[in-house]
């Protein structure tokens, strides 16, 4: 069995697909994994066979720059597609999966008829729901995305428009979450939607003091704000210095923070001694003995933590994590603060209100309960295998 894997760069969106290509790998399939060289330790690690998209330096960024994301994405389909062609005519794949962001593994599928499953690492949002974020982001079509889905219909017969570039979806989609925590489909046909539930594993060991953070006495409140966004707005040192003062005169708290290579521990100064900062941690782990989890409302560390039970502190840098940032405060998870005018203030007044407030951690504690009865990585597989024949 051969296997082509379409992924964007992000680790949200990488991580929770590595069981999925460990299962493929036991069952014998051979894996091509396109995604970003930094992600190769990582893909390779899983099983798979690395491959770029026909340069190390590929960034969607450059067929339509200086334009959102979203607006980068089509042109970014149409300029890739003659490479990943002549790719998979040499490969011969029997499956394509791809991420719902990678709309090119949707494309791929329907130009050479090859049984496809798009695997959603976001929320599976309706077209409803992506409409209201583009509005939300003043995210309007341009001329170069008009030209890219004209070149699609005219050169591939593939009707595609720029609500698919937030969710590529096709007619059987596993989805890294549960129905009752994903947002409603709305007009989406539910069978489409496979809900398996976040894809956890545990990680390569570090050499990290958890036993010193275990038994400090105190209420232990963890703090990340992701890989990719630290790594590309080094700004984001400010939210930290700011969660350091709400904790720096209330002892009853230990602040434990990974701040990712993007930022450097010596940048900080005056650190209080109920503040641990560390370029990484083994998050499953501090996960398990936190109260709180302040983080950027990435879809990955909001799996991990509601996976764990605990309620969230949410502070939305970009892209789809206001929606999700939403969503936790919707079903009452958690309290989403606001990065711009952010103080220590704010912060603290919220890690009091949800240690508080048994409401918060109940939530937590039955979406826990939802993500543990989900579908998971055996009944993924019989999806996946199902999808091919």
């Amino acid at each position: 069995m051969k296997v082509v894997y379409y992924n964007i760069f992000g680790m949200g969106h990488i991580n929770p697909t590595l069981p999925i290509v460990k299962k493929l790998k036991e069952n014998g399939a051979e894996i091509l994994y396109y995604t970003s060289p930094i992600r190769k330790k990582n893909v390779e690690s899983a099983g798979a066979f690395f491959r770029n998209y026909g340069s190390d330096d590929y960034k969607a960024e450059n067929y339509n720059p200086g334009k959102n994301f979203i607006l980068q994405l089509l042109p970014a389909t149409v300029g890739i597609l003659p490479y990943l062609c002549q790719e998979l005519e040499k490969f011969q794949p029997d499956l394509i999966l791809y991420d719902s962001m990678a709309p090119w593994g949707y494309c791929l599928s329907q130009i050479y008829q090859i049984p496809s499953v798009c695997t959603v690492t976001t929320f599976a949002f309706s077209p409803q729901k992506r409409q209201q974020m583009y509005d939300f982001y003043k995210i309007e079509i341009d001329d170069v995305s008009k030209n890219a889905i004209e070149f699609l219909e005219t050169e591939h017969n593939i009707s595609l428009e720029l609500i698919h570039a937030l969710g590529s979806y096709n007619r059987c989609n596993l989805v890294f979450t549960s129905k009752k925590f994903n947002p409603s489909l709305g007009m989406m046909k539910e069978d489409h939607f496979h809900f398996v539930g976040p894809m956890m594993e545990e990680r390569a060991k570090v050499d990290f003091p958890l036993e010193k953070i275990q038994n400090s006495g105190k209420k232990i409140i963890y703090m990340s704000l992701g890989t990719v966004v630290v790594n590309e707005d080094p700004t984001l040192i400010e939210v930290f210095k700011t969660a350091i003062e709400a904790i720096r005169q209330d002892e009853r708290f230990l602040l434990v923070m990974s701040i990712s290579r993007g930022l450097k521990i010596e940048d900080f100064d005056n650190i209080p001694q109920n503040v641990l900062i560390y370029n990484f941690v083994p998050q499953l782990e501090i996960l398990k003995i936190a109260e709180i989890f302040i983080h950027h409302s990435g879809m990955n560390s909001i799996n991990e933590g509601l996976f764990f039970g605990k309620p969230s502190i949410t502070i939305p840098i970009a892209h789809e994590q206001f929606a999700n940032a939403a969503r936790i405060s919707e079903l009452k998870l958690g309290i989403e603060l606001s990065r711009k005018n952010l103080t220590s203030s704010m912060i603290h007044e919220a890690i009091t209100s949800v240690l508080e407030n048994p409401l918060y951690r109940q939530n937590c504690s039955e979406i826990s309960k939802d993500f543990k009865n989900c579908l998971g990585h055996n009944e993924a597989m019989k999806i996946i295998l199902d999808a091919m024949s």
